[in-house]
């Protein structure tokens, strides 16, 4: 399965990062989950691990495997009585025959002196279609005969039963769900391989994410020092840098604005809130 995101955050474009950490441990957690109540039996990956596939168990394929195993044993069973009733019939049966002949007259091709040129016919024995076999052997072809037919019968008897009809039909459905399932491991570990992916990329973006957040620092601390030189006294250069703070604040408020996207400190007025509340602290320290 291929999934198209667009990263949104309360009705508005994200312009950073599709999935934070904890979102993506909630899909890694609920995904399963929900495919468990569609009939498929996944496991989630192990926290923390670098296993970059996931071992799926086709719950379907393995249900209908059980019940045609169960089937393939009754079916030996009735092979094996088949088989021991087939034995009881005689697969050979040698049978002694002549063939029947018959005393036809046939022409010599001489004439008779005293006929009046009359032909001469003489006796022959000329085979005919029929054999002769004894009465005893002719039972016996009856016999074998009967025992053949009810063989044929039993068989028949045997592949319309409903076990033989179901056994059809699960074989034929076994293989129509391994032929529909036989790529879902291997989509699900290319997904497994995008998350994996995804997840890298996270940390990427992090590692990114902290630089700039140092650089940001840095030229929160450069920017208050080149004020600080050119302002006279205390209470001038706070002035001067909280209004250099709030055009910053209003340019990103402004870019956010224009872009759609989600409304957000900056990390430079993040850095200057955390300094303010530093320089509080350490006020009322000394207060005391």
């Amino acid at each position: 399965m291929h999934l198209g995101v667009v990263p949104m955050r309360d009705g508005k474009l994200q312009g950073k990062n599709v999935f934070n950490r904890q979102e993506l441990l909630w899909l890694q957690d609920k995904f399963p989950e929900h495919m468990k109540k569609q009939g498929f039996e996944l496991k989630r990956g192990e926290r923390g691990s670098d296993r970059k596939h996931i071992e799926t168990a086709k719950f379907k394929k393995q249900t209908l495997e059980k019940e045609i195993d169960f089937l393939e044993k009754n079916l030996a069973v009735k092979k094996d009585e088949w088989t021991a009733y087939s034995d009881k019939v005689k697969s050979d049966l040698e049978v002694p025959a002549k063939r029947h002949m018959k005393s036809v007259e046939v022409p010599t091709g001489e004439k008779s002196m005293f006929g009046l040129g009359k032909e001469i016919m003489k006796t022959e024995k000329k085979p005919t279609k029929n054999v002769v076999i004894s009465e005893r052997d002719y039972k016996n072809l009856v016999t074998a005969a009967r025992d053949n037919d009810r063989l044929k019968q039993h068989v028949r008897n045997l592949m319309s039963t409903d076990m033989a009809r179901e056994y059809k039909k699960l074989s034929k459905e076994h293989g129509q769900v391994k032929e529909k399932y036989s790529g879902l491991v291997e989509r699900f570990n290319e997904n497994v391989n995008d998350y994996n992916e995804l997840l890298e990329e996270n940390k990427s973006l992090k590692s990114k994410i902290s630089d700039l957040k140092r650089d940001v620092s840095l030229i929160y601390e450069s920017t208050k020092e080149f004020l600080k030189e050119r302002t006279d006294g205390l209470k001038a250069f706070k002035n001067v840098f909280k209004g250099f703070v709030d055009k910053v604040k209003d340019k990103t408020a402004q870019f956010q604005e224009k872009h759609d996207l989600e409304p957000k400190k900056n990390e430079f007025e993040l850095t200057h809130n955390r300094e303010v509340k530093k320089e509080r602290s350490r006020d009322q320290g000394m207060s005391l």
